[in-house]
């Protein structure tokens, strides 16, 4: 009797060993499947946020190769206005040469070969385009240009039509002689009163769009200055990048000018045709500066947009949000957060993705 109680007893201490024994293994397995478990669900958030990084990253590359593009295009613009303004001047030459030719001008040795006939058939030519008497002296000649150029810029200030200032600019030598004093060319001139048709002229007789007169100001500057919009577009299509960026002596340039008049197209307009919004002016301001300054939202969204740089500082070492109020600042602190959040993500996850573009690799 006492044997079979002891028995029991040991197949009960058994059945309570095996009992725990199982439960240890089970507690363990269920330990080990937590583990895959919680790794695995770290591998599939690792790999959201670096399909999230690339497509913030296609997102970029897509604006990138949208500016560059916009780029080339203008350049080839460029380039077939200045084929056009080539085709022009052979035509002229061409047409110069014949004119020449039927007066009985030997062009190959520079002689005049007049006769009776000759002459009575250039009279009336001669009254369109008047050639200086031979007997003139170089003074004379000088004397006569600067006659010739007075009357243009009388002309374009006088507001007159533009055909008929068109006309006389054909006849000057040189379009880019600056006027006493204001050390304004007609293309300066010109682009104040906003006549886009005689800057158009102008631009065909070579007149040099980087200039300055006596206060460091190109004619983009001018033009800008008076809110003439389709002579900046004429002008800032005909430029290069750095001078779109020219500093007059304010220290401002094209772009302040109109980011300070709070003109949006206009400065879209000098954006896209390169112009830098990153310049500093006489007080270390960028245009982000400025607009932020000024409580302007959409002109902030504008120049952020357009590769401003949110981090500049001024002379005083504030940047864009420090000067910036209400909407304004929230919006710039939320724009700052998002671009520092992606570089941090980007410096993060780049060895993973060199790992993923590796993988991908043919």
């Amino acid at each position: 009797m006492k044997l079979n109680i002891l028995l029991n007893m040991k197949k009960k201490k058994d059945l309570e060993e095996l009992e725990k024994r199982l439960e240890s293994e089970k507690d363990a397995e269920l330990e080990e499947m937590k583990k895959k478990y919680e790794s695995e669900v770290a591998f599939l958030m690792k790999k959201n946020d670096i399909e999230k990084v690339f497509e913030e990253l296609k997102k970029l590359k897509d604006k990138e190769l949208e500016a560059i593009e916009e780029q080339y295009k203008n350049k080839i613009k460029q380039l077939w206005s200045s084929v056009e303004l080539l085709n022009d001047q052979i035509n002229n030459l061409a047409i110069r040469l014949s004119q020449l030719e039927s007066n009985g001008v030997d062009v190959k040795k520079g002689d005049t070969q007049s006769s009776a006939g000759a002459n009575t058939k250039s009279d009336n030519k001669d009254r369109k385009n008047p050639q200086p008497p031979q007997d003139l002296d170089s003074s004379d000649m000088v004397e006569g240009t600067a006659g010739q150029k007075n009357d243009i810029f009388s002309l374009i200030r006088s507001n007159k039509d533009s055909k008929e200032i068109c006309e006389a600019i054909e006849q000057l030598k040189d379009v880019n002689v600056p006027e006493e004093g204001t050390k304004q060319t007609p293309l300066h001139v010109a682009a104040l009163n906003g006549f886009a048709d005689v800057v158009t002229c102008l631009l065909k007789h070579h007149a040099d769009v980087s200039c300055l007169d006596s206060e460091g100001r190109t004619p983009l500057y001018c033009a800008v200055e008076a809110r003439q919009t389709s002579v900046v577009g004429l002008l800032a299509n005909n430029m290069l990048s750095g001078d779109l960026n020219e500093q007059a002596k304010s220290k401002d340039t094209a772009l302040h000018l109109a980011v300070k008049s709070g003109d949006h197209n206009m400065t879209t307009l000098l954006l896209k045709a390169g112009a830098s919004p990153n310049v500093q002016d006489g007080e270390g301001n960028t245009c982000l500066h400025l607009a932020a300054a000024d409580g302007d939202l959409e002109l902030v969204k504008i120049l952020a947009n357009n590769h401003a740089d949110l981090k500049s500082m001024n002379y005083a070492l504030q940047t864009p949000t420090d000067l910036a109020k209400g909407d304004v600042k929230q919006w710039l602190k939320k724009k700052a957060f998002l671009q520092f959040w992606l570089e941090s993500h980007l410096r993060q996850l780049q060895p993973m993705i060199l790992l993923h573009l590796k993988v991908q690799a043919p």
